[in-house]
């Protein structure tokens, strides 16, 4: 059964925690899809993972359907972009979820620090709840990024 894990931001700086929680799954061994609506916001993604530390580099790429392999151990799409093989999906933005099952893990965010995303977030878990068709859990950035993730 996938698993979603909602963790809470409390302030506005999601591409910062995006990247620190794709190191801590990339350093975990993960395959990891990040997904956002926008090509223009996925290539925001793309140049953030590159300067977001100095010190740190994490292989990946955009998605290209014109590449033969888009091999690297993190891919980044959009709307437009087509399938992505990974055991990981994050969560710019919203993704359709009915392709949950094709992840092991899904991360979504609880953006407590603006009522009509955290509205949008209480709904897409009752959904996932009602469904019963994933193991969700419900943390806080912290928390997580100081937790032990295993492979599987």
């Amino acid at each position: 059964m996938p698993k979603i894990i909602f963790i809470e931001l409390a302030v506005e700086n999601k591409l910062k925690y995006v990247c620190d929680i794709t190191e801590k799954l990339y350093n975990s061994g993960r395959r990891i899809h990040i997904y956002t609506e926008r090509p223009a916001d996925a290539k925001r993604v793309d140049d953030f993972l590159w300067t977001w530390k100095q010190d740190t580099f994490i292989p990946h790429s955009l998605y290209s359907s014109q590449k033969e392999n888009n091999s690297d151990p993190v891919i980044i799409t959009s709307s437009e972009d087509g399938p992505v093989h990974a055991d990981v999906l994050i969560e710019v933005d919203p993704f359709k979820a009915e392709n949950f099952k094709e992840y092991n893990l899904i991360i979504d965010f609880a953006e407590t620090y603006n009522p009509q995303k955290l509205q949008a977030s209480r709904s897409r878990y009752k959904t996932a709840r009602d469904s019963k068709q994933f193991d969700l859990e419900f943390t806080r950035l912290g928390t997580f990024l100081g937790t032990e993730i295993s492979k599987n």
